[in-house]
Order: structure tokens, then sequence, then C-alpha cells
């Protein structure tokens, strides 16, 4: 599971379709200047482990370590101090600084450096989806902390209950952060800006505007992420 989805990522390029690679026509802004809306989930990569455990490759407290070396080498002390088993609790501890870390430097830090190649050549609004508790687009383990995981704002932006083989319930105090977030997207598809009335306002970046229930507001995250790290 962790060896072989570096290749997700790969991109062909060098065609007609795609000349440049598309970080580098980011960068250059070889692309049309419409305003963006950019972002990613709090804890995205919490999906990637949940489905090495059911696959039977759980990252546990005794290969943590183990699996840092194998992935960083000699830098493996220095990430792992930045993400230390300790700083959560339960049983999973080490599945979600595994976690936290896998989603810093594959999607936070790569996300805002792409949020901030589209601010230097055209409107760009950005996101952070962080609901505590949000229902896994993709199915976890009993018992293991959702977060925020990969594709879990696409359950409060339609109906995807109707495409997954389990059933989830959105609290009220999540039916109204649903709520929100279909007026921003509305609002962004119709005029490309996400303000309009009845929802906390949401600023250009470099500040990016966090989703959450009942907490929905600008933030600057771009040290929340040790993007310094990677």
């Amino acid at each position: 599971m962790f060896t072989e989805s570096s290749a997700f990522g790969s991109v062909a390029y060098g065609n007609r379709t795609l000349p440049v690679e598309p970080g580098k026509a980011l960068e250059l802004g070889l692309f049309p200047p419409i305003p963006v809306l950019s972002g990613h989930t709090k804890d995205e990569a919490r999906a990637i482990a949940s489905v090495a455990e059911l696959l039977g490759d759980p990252v546990t407290s005794d290969n943590y370590g183990t699996r840092l070396t194998e992935a960083f080498g000699s830098r493996a002390a220095a990430v792992q101090a930045a993400y230390p088993v300790s700083a959560h609790q339960g049983e999973r501890a080490a599945a979600l600084a595994w976690s936290a870390m896998d989603t810093d430097r594959v999607w936070a830090c790569t996300q805002q450096a792409t949020t901030a190649a589209f601010a230097r050549h055209t409107t760009t609004y950005s996101y952070e989806f962080a609901d505590p508790a949000a229902p896994g687009y993709l199915p976890f383990p009993d018992g293991f902390p959702t977060g925020s995981s990969h594709g879990s704002e696409l359950n409060y932006l339609f109906d995807a209950a109707s495409g997954v083989p389990y059933q989830y319930q959105l609290t009220p105090a999540q039916q109204r952060l649903a709520k929100q977030l279909r007026h921003y997207w509305t609002n962004f598809a119709r005029s490309g800006d996400p303000n309009g009335p009845g929802v906390p306002g949401w600023p250009l970046w470099p500040r990016t505007q966090i989703l959450a229930p009942g907490a929905s507001g600008p933030v600057d995250d771009r040290d929340n992420h040790h993007c310094d790290l990677w």
C-alpha cells in the first residue's frame, strides 16, 4: 500500500494536451487566469492508514520508527521529532502520527505551494476542510478516528451516501457546515468569489478558510504543517 501509492502522482506531459510539466506551467502562469478555489482536507492521509490496516499492514508503535527509517533514511529522526506518536492518543496513535506526516508531506504542503503559484497569477481562495469527526468517504476500521480524511468533504457537498456501500448521517452541526459549503461552492461557481450573504467572510490567499462545524473562518495556515521540513 505504502510503496505502490507513489506512482499515483505520475503525470504524462510533453504533448499537445500538456506541453509543459503542470507544476512548471503554474509557476510560469501558463494557464487561463480564471479565479481558483484551492484546498485540502486536514487529515487527508488517515484514509491511507485506515486502508493499510484493513489490508493487514497497519502502522503501529512497534513499526513506526522502522517505517520512518525506510522512508527517510538519515532524516528519520527529524521527521519523528516533528511527528511523535506521543502527540496522539489511543491504540492507533502511531497510525495517526504517520497520517499527520503523510498529510503534510504529500498533500498540505504541496497544496500550499500550488495555491501560492496560482495566487501569483490570478485571484485565489484557499481552504482546509477540518471537521474532526467527518464521516469517511472510504471505509474505516471500527474505532479508527476518521478526522477529515480523503474525500470527506464530498459528503457535505453532495449526496455521496448513494454511491458508497455504507450509510452515514451528518449531525445537526455538520448539516449546518454542509449548507455553508454548498453556499460557498455555488457562489464561487456563479461569480468566481465564494463570499455572499449568510456565510463567514472568506479572504484571498495567503489566508486560508478553515471549514469546520461552528468554527469556519480565516487563518494563516502556512506554518501549521511543518512545511519547512518538506
